[in-house]
């Protein structure tokens, strides 16, 4: 079992504008970023809650993993692979892979698309490779408040 939560922006004409929330989501129909409005509901423990409405291209579900700082990441999120063991470093756009089930990072450079999966842990044993490879992850940014990091 894993934590299931969302993180939303909310809309511009709110009292929390361009503010991020996280909590659970509501939405008239199931998916939530073809909707008009959309709702982020808030749990600060008992019956204490805060709902706000958020612009629904800017929902992303929480992956159920965090980064080398402890930081959770989240669909939309831009994010740096490194590859600890052969030192390279790759960036990427946190996205959901409806076809596999899963979260992937997908990146595009000089014309070519490459998706990287994510490994629940730090060590990762390549098949292709006789030496466990290991790599970390940190958040550097989303796509909603940094665009300028996925060019």
């Amino acid at each position: 079992m894993r934590e299931i939560e969302f993180r939303g922006k909310c809309v511009p004409d709110s009292k929390y504008a361009g503010e991020w929330v996280t909590g659970g989501c509501v939405a008239p129909e199931a998916d939530c970023k073809k909707q008009e409005e959309c709702l982020i509901i808030s749990y600060f423990g008992g019956n204490n809650t805060f709902t706000c409405h958020v612009i629904p291209e800017t929902v992303g579900q929480f992956t159920g993993l965090l980064d080398k700082n402890g930081k959770k990441i989240f669909e939309g999120d831009i994010v740096c692979k490194r590859d600890l063991t052969f030192n390279l470093r790759y960036e990427g756009v946190v996205v959901y892979n409806s076809a596999i089930g899963c979260f992937r990072i997908h990146s595009e450079s000089k014309g070519t698309t490459m998706w990287m999966g994510f490994e629940a842990s730090d060590v990762y044993e390549d098949r292709q490779c006789t030496v466990p490879v290991k790599y970390d992850y940190e958040v550097i940014g989303n796509i909603h408040d940094n665009p300028e990091l996925i060019k």
